[in-house]
């Protein structure tokens, strides 16, 4: 299943990139191909996202400009999400926002060996847990820090599957001091775990409302009867059988 959803996915991509190069706007488009978060799909024994290994916390970005951004090249510095919006800006000439969180990384993709923060912070809360946690990524270094519980340090050139956890090492103490300190830098875990306790508090309550009042939906849905699920199959023939069809059947 996991394979389908890429492979289809790749699909869509080609879809798009096809049209932008039939349309003649290909060398004037700018393509960033990223994600929002990864999955875990069993690595540690774990499923779905919600931690920092780098099977839930790392994702792809490539970009792509032909002309101005040279192919093929994968920088090794860190990155983060924050940092696209920033960077998409520069390259199109455009000034920066004020107050943003990112920088732009357009001296990486235009191969500018001008220095780099190669530093990016991701962070998790959920609602209803008093433990909240941040990542640090510096160089070849990573730590996972979660408030109240002991922390991870990993050396990833040496260590990418993260299994050997050096934190607590004398050997790697000032490391784990400085990703600490980066962790905590204009960030307080305890004003975020109460905050996280104060919304799950309000949910609750807005949904016990909502069953108790039962209030009218704002818009009318866009389908007109209720929705099924069904699949052509032919005048009576089984789901197994795949001789051609002959019509076009419904069956819920």
């Amino acid at each position: 299943a996991y394979y389908g959803l890429c492979s289809f996915l790749d699909r869509q991509v080609g879809t798009i990139v096809t049209a932008l190069a039939e349309s003649g706007l290909r060398e004037h488009t700018i393509i960033v191909y990223c994600s929002d978060h990864g999955e875990m799909l069993g690595e540690h024994g774990m499923w779905w996202k919600s931690t920092f290994y780098d099977g839930a916390s790392r994702v792809p970005l490539i970009v792509s400009w032909p002309g101005h951004v040279p192919a093929g090249q994968v920088p090794a510095e860190n990155v983060s999400l924050l940092d696209l919006g920033p960077t998409l800006l520069d390259l199109c000439g455009v000034d920066a926002l004020p107050g943003a969180s990112g920088s732009s990384f357009r001296r990486l993709l235009t191969r500018d060996r001008a220095a780099w923060k190669d530093t990016a912070i991701a962070e998790h809360a959920e609602r209803g847990s008093d433990v909240a946690g941040r990542m640090v990524r510096s160089g070849d270094w990573k730590l996972n820090y979660y408030h109240g519980l002991p922390p991870e340090l990993f050396r990833m050139r040496e260590d990418p599957g993260e299994t050997n956890d050096l934190a607590g090492s004398t050997r790697h103490r000032d490391v784990e001091r400085r990703l600490t300190e980066l962790a905590l830098t204009d960030w307080n875990p305890g004003d975020i775990a109460a905050r996280m306790q104060r919304r799950s508090e309000e949910l609750s309550l807005i949904g016990a409302w909502e069953r108790a009042a039962r209030p009218p939906e704002p818009d009318p849905p866009w389908f007109p009867g209720t929705l099924e699920n069904w699949v052509d199959t032919g005048p009576t023939r089984p789901l197994l059988d795949i001789a051609p069809d002959r019509g076009d059947h419904r069956t819920p």
